[in-house]
């Protein structure tokens, strides 16, 4: 190896330990520039969100309030940095229950100076500094009384059944009517209140779950008491049977005497399995009225059932129609 190879790499490994401690040397200086700074008492401003909660009785807010507060605070710089780079923004918690407020026309309002949050800031973003200003600086509240109504709920569930499975009852919902309140011309067009769509498919068990209340589009501030209702539903395994029974004749004309074919009725209808062995013909009643026969137009007279069990679910008749002869 020549002179001055070795010359050059003994220059060479000098250049880089020097720029490596000057690297080295300027790194602690910053931290320690950094860590003097931080220690300094400064301040800085923050954007802090905010939520009102608690409003007067019997009132709602109705003005649109900035939910954004902007704070400058003094304090040690490392804090500050936390609080503005790191720290979760928290929103500040603001209870409007004991503002006292003034009634201007059909509404109230109330003027508050934000300064007065400045405690509740400290304590809950646990600081020892200070709040040098809060901007806006006063916030302005309008309220309106609260108004209330009881309207009933309507059902928007849809139900199918798994074969030979049915229910005799309607869907029940309990509650069926819940105390609504809000702004007036919000619960003057309020007449009913839905719940959420929902669909049980393919039913071969009853329904017994709670349901929740369907708030309506554009209902500011709306409050529905009870939010959920109670849906109910017997859902059985039922099967189809037939019953045959004579046929009453009602409103007979004292000068003549009719006769109908044929006299009697087989009626098919559904009923539970538990049910099956107490369904019994003197249960049903089936009728034909002979006053239709006034109407010449009728050649036949209807058949109709106007008793049968509540347990039972009738689906057909055979016939729906008799014929009928006229003795003078």
């Amino acid at each position: 190896m020549s002179i001055f190879s070795i010359f050059s790499k003994k220059r060479s490994d000098t250049y880089k330990y020097k720029t490596t401690v000057f690297v080295i040397c300027l790194i602690i200086s910053a931290l320690i520039w950094l860590l003097i700074k931080l220690a300094e008492v400064d301040s800085t401003s923050i954007h802090i969100p905010v939520t009102y909660t608690d409003p007067p009785e019997g009132k709602i807010l109705t003005s649109r309030i900035d939910t954004t507060l902007t704070i400058s605070i003094r304090d040690q710089g490392f804090v500050l940095v936390w609080v503005k780079y790191f720290a979760r923004k928290k929103p500040l918690n603001i209870s409007l229950a004991d503002y006292r407020l003034r009634r201007v026309d059909n509404h109230f309002e109330t003027t508050i100076n934000t300064s007065r949050w400045t405690q509740d800031f400290l304590e809950q973003y646990k600081l020892s500094g200070s709040v040098e200003y809060i901007s806006p600086d006063t916030l302005n509240f309008v309220f309106e009384n609260r108004v209330e109504k009881t309207v009933p709920v309507k059902s928007n569930i849809k139900l199918s059944f798994q074969s030979q499975y049915f229910s005799l009852d309607t869907l029940s919902l309990h509650p069926d009517s819940v105390q609504v309140s809000g702004l007036k011309h919000v619960i003057a067009a309020i007449t009913e209140i839905e719940t959420v769509p929902t669909n049980y498919n393919n039913l071969s068990t009853s329904v017994n779950e709670r349901i929740k209340l369907q708030r309506p589009a554009n209902a500011a501030a709306l409050q529905i008491e009870p939010e959920q209702v109670q849906a109910t539903l017997n859902v059985e395994k039922f099967t189809e049977a037939e019953i045959e029974i004579p046929i009453e004749k009602i409103n007979s004309p004292t000068q003549s005497k009719i006769k109908i074919f044929p006299e009697t009725v087989t009626i098919r209808y559904l009923v539970s399995l538990d049910n099956y062995s107490r369904v019994t013909r003197d249960l049903f009643l089936s009728t034909v009225d002979l006053s239709q026969i006034s109407n010449r137009e009728n050649q036949k007279l209807s058949v109709n059932v106007p008793e049968s069990p509540q347990f039972v679910r009738v689906v057909r008749l055979e016939p729906e129609e008799v014929d009928f002869l006229i003795f003078k």
